[in-house]
């Protein structure tokens, strides 16, 4: 399978990719630091940078994947929420590129402050784009992470595409948003829930000690004896979504193809 991404970062969505042995075709990235990484990490990756000013119409037919992480500042409870009246609002740049690619998946991840403020919007684009839509919100602690990190995570697959791809831990349909809001099994901070509890869907565990994901709490301070851009690695890393959910999401995607 192929994966495009959009709103690239330093390259969440291409390492998941990555561990799922999903090949990486192009990111679109405008910030310079973050380009620096993607070059380093994923140089035989297209590379574009300006959303606006590129035309994805060559990809239409060779994308399986599409992955997305809109700009979050119109929503997040730590702006001033101005949602679509910010300059920074993206979706419609991004459901033109969904139509000029017309991918057999978009994978799209926000924060919560998007499903008051976008993600009615975001559905009702992608259905009438012949996609169904999943939603789901999925902590990093849901996974194992030390800390909670909330995220608003939405799949969308072609209407000819069968079955469902994300299934609760005994075989059930996950709470979805539109429906019933956040779903009542999102562990909290204080080490209830599903924190420390890696687990994969269908209720499989997934071995991530394999690659040793949580050993301990990412040192970020790390950057600041004397190494550049200190202040570009803390932003980027606050910006980046978490990888080893969006792993679980591509594997449960070639899972439903196979």
């Amino acid at each position: 399978m192929t994966h495009g991404s959009l709103y690239s970062g330093i390259g969440g969505w291409l390492l998941a990719a990555q561990w799922a042995g999903i090949e990486n075709i192009f990111t679109c990235e405008i910030d310079k630091f973050c380009n620096k990484v993607l070059d380093k990490h994923f140089p035989d990756t297209d590379r574009h940078h300006d959303i606006k000013e590129t035309d994805f119409t060559s990809y239409a037919g060779r994308t399986d994947i599409l992955s997305t992480s809109d700009p979050c500042q119109p929503f997040s409870f730590a702006g001033k929420r101005g949602g679509k009246a910010d300059d920074r609002y993206l979706w419609p740049e991004t459901i033109r590129v969904i139509r000029e690619v017309k991918p057999s998946y978009v994978v799209f991840e926000n924060v919560p402050g998007f499903i008051s403020l976008g993600f009615e919007t975001v559905a009702s684009d992608l259905e009438a784009e012949g996609y169904t839509v999943e939603s789901f919100v999925i902590p990093a602690c849901g996974i194992g992470a030390w800390h909670r990190r909330d995220r608003l995570w939405i799949i969308a697959y072609s209407q000819g595409i069968e079955g469902r791809v994300i299934q609760g831990r005994r075989g059930e349909q996950k709470t979805e948003i539109r429906d019933k809001g956040i779903p009542s099994d999102v562990p909290d901070t204080e080490c209830k829930g599903l924190q420390g509890k890696p687990f994969g869907q269908m209720g499989r565990p997934i071995k991530f000690t394999e690659r040793n994901w949580w050993g301990s709490e990412p040192d970020v301070d790390r950057v600041v004896h004397g190494i550049p851009n200190r202040m570009d690695r803390l932003k980027s890393l606050g910006n980046s979504i978490v990888p080893q959910i969006a792993y679980i999401i591509f594997e449960a995607i070639k899972q439903n193809e196979q």
